[in-house]
């Protein structure tokens, strides 16, 4: 990818040293192992773009409209992403090691555990409570991305897309389909225009 096709970083957001492999394992360690229930793109967006600012919030969202269309687990494309864009290849693989290898560890430990553990209220009142987290957390980045993107092209596109999912029901793939180069088209004009 060109240097003029990543995501830009305003020299005042840039961390004051490059970003190390071992800053992208420990991060996404991180991420990978608190990020119980789903909510990764939330723990991205605070821990890539506001704590360490290694991306600005408009990059944040681009890799993950990108990691959206992309086969795959999103937040394994978005962790991908990331890594390409901080380290090239090296910081890829190191993201993607650090975000799957050591969650599915514990993930295994806790499913041979589960099925040892006679069904109780306790425990599904457990997975209940992790479930409304993860939504919660999504709720809140969603939120958090509207508050910082206010240009028009943005706010159509997400308001056409959540109407056509959540109100109408309508196939996720046809929406993506027929939203990317709505969007695309949209967003260059108004760039052209303003």
């Amino acid at each position: 990818m060109a240097d003029r096709d990543r995501p830009k970083i305003d020299a005042s957001d840039r961390p004051a040293s490059p970003v190390t492999l071992k800053d992208i394992a420990w991060v996404n360690l991180l991420i990978g192992l608190s990020s119980f229930g789903g909510g990764l793109v939330s723990w991205f967006a605070r821990e890539l773009s506001e704590r360490r600012r290694w991306v600005d919030y408009r990059g944040l969202l681009s890799g993950f409209a990108l990691s959206q269309i992309m086969p795959g687990p999103s937040t394994v494309n978005l962790t991908l992403y990331f890594g390409f864009q901080l380290r090239g290849l090296a910081g890829a693989l190191v993201a993607w090691l650090s975000l799957i290898v050591p969650p599915s560890l514990v993930a295994l430990a806790i499913y041979v555990a589960y099925t040892h553990v006679p069904a109780s209220g306790v425990a599904q009142s457990t997975l209940e409570g992790v479930a409304a987290t993860a939504a919660g957390l999504n709720i809140a980045t969603g939120i958090n991305a509207g508050r910082r993107n206010r240009d028009w092209p943005t706010i159509i596109i997400a308001a056409v897309v959540f109407l056509a999912v959540a109100v109408f029901h309508l196939s996720i793939l046809l929406v993506v389909l027929a939203a990317a180069p709505l969007s695309l088209a949209l967003t260059w004009w108004w760039d052209e225009h303003e």
